[in-house]
């Protein structure tokens, strides 16, 4: 006979035992038999039946009160529903945990409704706006948002990662140059896991893309995560002060070593052209707010001088 699961003693249980402890049991009365389940209503008895070796029925040996099957399935609904639960909490760790909220600095306090929507930002507002009643899945599911350094591209980006952070949503924020930076000074393990959390995450987001020095390999790096979000069809947000074809040129062109040579590449052509297809690009044409406030305060203080 077949073996079961180990018994509470330990050793295995035979099938035939199982089968001969039933079959001796007393028999229950048809009223113990026919049950009614107070949400379900009748539950029928099951029964266990012999058959031959052609699978025919030869009798029934036995019939013992059942278990509604309803009950049951919502049993299992629940159970996977927990299951279901609790996998994600352990996913949400796991990304707060790769990709810290405290790395934002003060753009983790940022929303879209904190947004000054001078000229020539309200166009990638609003491209925001869409984007966030588009969450979990906008369509399309990419956002790049191009223009000069301080115009407020960071905070829009940061105000989409907090709000899908809100949502219970698993977020991989990162200021691209750090980043990518950070990914040289890993173990290729290391590196390829976190290259993967980002590739899966529900809203991945790259700050300043291009910003900062560029190397075969961190472009490497960049073309296959953008790559995987393609693929995905995945909600990304990129800013960049590039435009793009700025930005598919200074991608093109990699630095080798750290004598100032270049050598020129097609990465920058794939990154940029699947972009193009996953995002809606808008250009912030706003002027720098940290100039205007510099700006601001120089004449109050000429003022008050």
């Amino acid at each position: 006979m077949r073996e079961l699961e180990q018994g509470r003693g330990g050793g295995p249980v035979r099938l035939g035992n199982v089968l001969n402890r039933i079959l001796t049991m007393p028999s229950p009365s048809e009223e113990e038999l026919h049950w009614v389940c107070e949400k379900h209503g009748p539950v029928p008895p099951v029964e266990l039946k012999q058959f031959d070796a052609q699978g025919n029925v030869v009798r029934v040996l036995r019939r013992i009160r059942g278990r509604c099957r309803a009950c049951m399935a919502e049993e299992e609904a629940e159970r996977r529903a927990r299951e279901a639960e609790l996998e994600k909490e352990r996913r949400l760790r796991r990304y707060a945990a790769a990709f810290p909220v405290a790395e934002m600095g003060r753009l983790q306090f940022c929303t879209l409704d904190d947004f000054e929507a001078r000229d020539g930002a309200v166009t990638a507002l609003e491209a925001a706006r869409a984007f966030a009643r588009g969450l979990p899945a906008p369509d399309p599911p990419g956002l790049l948002v191009w223009g000069q350094p301080g115009n407020g591209k960071s905070h829009l980006a940061a105000a989409l990662a907090n709000l899908a952070r809100r949502m219970e949503l698993a977020v991989a924020w990162v200021h691209a140059p750090s980043w990518l930076t950070y990914l040289g000074t890993l173990e290729a393990d290391e590196r390829d896991d976190l290259l993967q959390r980002a590739a899966t995450a529900d809203l991945l987001v790259l700050d300043d893309l291009a910003g900062g020095r560029l190397t075969a390999p961190r472009v490497g790096w960049l073309q296959d995560l953008v790559d995987a979000r393609y693929r995905r069809w995945a909600p990304t947000v990129v800013t960049t002060n590039l435009s793009p074809g700025q930005l598919r040129t200074v991608l093109n062109r990699v630095a080798l070593g750290e004598e100032g040579l270049e050598d020129v590449t097609g990465d920058g052509d794939r990154i940029v052209d699947r972009l193009a297809e996953l995002c809606v690009i808008v250009h912030n044409t706003a002027t720098s707010y940290r100039l205007g406030v510099a700006q601001r305060r120089r004449e109050d203080g000429d003022a008050s001088g």
